[in-house]
């Protein structure tokens, strides 16, 4: 088994952009963020990176059907961050979505009472931090966040794609799916981790060369066939 020469040469530069990534997510160590957001998309940064690492290990290990699972992950990050980047408090309504979603799990009258308080804590730490900071107690679907982010069109297409895989649809299961995803699958992940060095490159002050050879390079072999 052996990968095609596009295949090499795509996954190379996606070891180069996962390299660059990891030594900007551990530059920001010690560092104070500028504001929430910039926290956050450091997070972003660091998750987009333990998605792409374990990729190119399970890609150059021959195991592309594992290695699709974690393409979806890489995307949702990018649409988050982008979304968090565009819109002012957005990340607070994002947090309440994943707060909600946590109070399923709590079915006892005294968990979902302590779990009500832990919110109420969080938002007044909002309040003291950012006095004009909109808290919008509303769930924030991915939806939502790609049309925040501009990215409708990676939502609509890269991301639902993906989500077959892990959610084990048929046509993911049986396999109808790998032809029309096999050449795509270290492009995407590799868009997913030039957009994460974009966010970190604009909203912190992350160490990183120039990225635009990486920009070009991708450019060009997206149009492979």
């Amino acid at each position: 088994m052996e990968h095609s020469s596009e295949e090499i040469e795509i996954l190379q530069l996606l070891a180069d952009l996962q390299k660059v990534l990891g030594i900007a997510v551990n530059s920001l160590g010690g560092m104070t963020p500028k504001n929430p957001e910039a926290h956050y998309i450091g997070f972003v940064g660091k998750g987009v990176n333990i998605a792409a690492d374990g990729y190119l290990i399970l890609r150059r290990a021959f195991r592309v059907s594992s290695s699709k699972l974690l393409v979806r992950p890489a995307i949702e990050l990018v649409l988050d961050g982008a979304a968090v980047e565009h819109e002012p408090g957005l990340l607070v309504r994002m947090a309440y979505s994943e707060w909600e979603e946590d109070g399923r799990m709590f079915n006892s009258p005294a968990s979902q009472a302590q779990h009500g308080q832990n919110w109420e804590k969080f938002e007044q730490r909002v309040r003291t931090f950012d006095p004009s900071c909109r808290i919008i107690r509303k769930r924030l679907s991915l939806r939502e966040a790609a049309k925040f982010a501009k990215m409708e069109q990676h939502y609509q297409v890269s991301y639902r794609l993906y989500c077959k895989f892990t959610h084990g649809a048929l046509g993911a299961l049986s396999g109808a799916l790998d032809e029309v995803t096999d050449d795509s699958d270290s492009r995407v992940m590799s868009w997913c981790v030039c957009q994460a060095l974009g966010l970190l490159e604009r909203q912190t002050p992350a160490k990183l060369p120039d990225l635009g050879v990486f920009y070009e390079r991708l450019d060009r072999l997206v149009f492979l066939s």
